[in-house]
């Protein structure tokens, strides 16, 4: 489900980088579960999975399951420099993080989903990203545009 706050967030705050919709999972194994809704509902959607052995595992499962024309619509987070994994928490600046943690007054070892959680429900949400994320808000956005750019079904 975070990965549903984050990306929604992200991609209001970015001005709506990205045309498809967000459908929440439990983890890189339940995503697949979803995308027969997504065909028969006929909703464009990608499917986004964690750039990690669960991840990468789980997507093929989908491609050697759906056949290569669906996987089309699947991807994985992008590796930026050196990384050899990456996960939905990379994505945000960790400075940024930092600064959000201490404005919404939590102690530095709160975790990812409490912090997500929070900015979901946080009072004038937008502004309030656009003010403490503006790094994070232009990698999700470079990341939800380049997804719409590859696309050929939004």
């Amino acid at each position: 489900i975070y990965d549903y706050y984050s990306f929604s967030m992200m991609n209001e705050a970015g001005d709506q980088p990205f045309n498809g919709k967000f459908f929440p999972a439990q983890g890189a194994g339940t995503i697949a579960r979803h995308i027969p809704y997504m065909i028969a509902w006929r909703i464009p959607y990608l499917a986004v999975w964690d750039n990690d052995t669960e991840g990468r595992m789980e997507k093929g499962k989908a491609e050697s399951f759906f056949g290569p024309l669906e996987a089309k619509r699947f991807d994985l987070l992008p590796l930026h420099g050196k990384q050899r994994s990456r996960l939905l928490q990379d994505l945000f600046d960790n400075s940024e993080w930092l600064a959000a943690k201490k404005e919404l007054e939590f102690a530095a070892s709160v975790s990812f989903e409490k912090v997500v959680l929070a900015l979901w429900f946080v009072e004038n949400r937008t502004s309030f990203l656009k003010r403490l994320f503006p790094k994070t808000i232009e990698t999700f956005t470079k990341f939800l545009k380049a997804q719409n750019e590859r696309a050929n079904f939004w």
